[in-house]
């Protein structure tokens, strides 16, 4: 009445029944595994929104080096901090260094670096650049005023975000800093030299030649952020190269005969560049001691 069940048999209807267990009990872990992988790896709060997929196809793409510590203020004149600010070509490809503020949650200082240094690389390729500079004068003393207006496509500094490779990362208590290259260009070589004199690097005063190359340099007060102290100095080297490329100079003087006075006179003097710049790049920057000027080295093609 009761056939007999062979050992052959049994196993496999053993090994259906246990794959099912594993398979129902299993699922709910492996969708909790991957939200916890990959959440502290999420390159920005849109991936995160995004879902699991989006977060961790980000994430994967996105090279991100060990964090460095530093307790309280990292003094860039001393190594290897002095190492972020020298940004020349290495083995040809360019480098660039950004800051970024503190910001409430430190993640995101990553993801804000990221694009600070694919905004960089953009205007590495092409920036347009409106630089007013007045002058006005007269017998006695001297004034002047200067606006610098950068612009940047935004698609471009969008697409330059996949090509940037971030090599190094490190957080104080005002903020993080990053260094990266671009990846699929090259640059020639630049000899910068590193000497300081009279509390400034020796390029300040002595500005470097190279070959087929414009140089200058840009100086800027100090700021709330070093951020934003950086990002004025490069500014104004971005102003002083378009001033080279391409200016226009509107002059006026004029001379007025004053009774019993003397001559007095006053002097307007105007200088607008308003060009295209292609290739900027910054090769070297420094804080002074006091912490209070900033200065940048920049180069672009003539």
């Amino acid at each position: 009445m009761y056939k007999p069940v062979s050992a052959a048999a049994i196993i496999p209807l053993g090994l259906i029944v246990l794959l099912l267990i594993l398979s129902c009990a299993g699922a709910p872990h492996s969708a909790g595994g991957n939200k916890s992988s990959s959440g502290p790896r999420a390159t920005s709060d849109a991936g995160e929104s995004g879902g699991p997929e989006s977060g961790e196809s980000k994430s994967e793409e996105v090279k991100r080096p060990p964090v460095i510590e530093i307790s309280g203020r990292i003094d860039f004149s001393t190594s290897p901090y002095r190492e972020l600010l020298t940004t020349v070509p290495e083995k040809g490809n360019p480098r660039f260094f950004t800051a970024v503020p503190r910001m409430g949650n430190r993640e995101d200082e990553f993801n804000m670096g990221l694009m600070l240094l694919a905004r960089q690389a953009a205007m590495h390729y092409k920036a347009s650049v409106t630089a007013k500079f007045l002058t006005q004068s007269n017998n006695r003393d001297m004034g002047y005023k200067e606006q610098v207006d950068v612009e940047i496509d935004k698609d471009l500094v969008q697409s330059m975000v996949d090509k940037i490779e971030i090599t190094a990362h490190y957080r104080d208590v005002q903020g993080s800093y990053f260094q990266g290259f671009l990846k699929g260009n090259t640059l020639p070589r630049f000899s910068v030299s590193r000497e300081i004199k009279h509390n400034a690097p020796a390029w300040f005063t002595d500005l470097p030649v190279f070959d087929e190359y414009i140089t200058a340099v840009g100086t800027a007060q100090r700021h709330m952020f070093i951020a934003e102290s950086f990002l004025h100095s490069d500014r104004q080297a971005l102003a002083a190269l378009g001033k080279q490329l391409d200016i226009e100079v509107k002059q006026r003087r004029d001379d007025m005969e004053v009774e019993y006075k003397g001559s007095a006179y006053q002097q307007l003097n105007l200088e607008i560049s308003d060009t295209v710049v292609k290739g900027f790049y910054v090769l070297d920057r420094w804080v002074s001691k006091d912490g209070n000027t900033y200065y940048s080295l920049a180069v672009c093609p003539k």
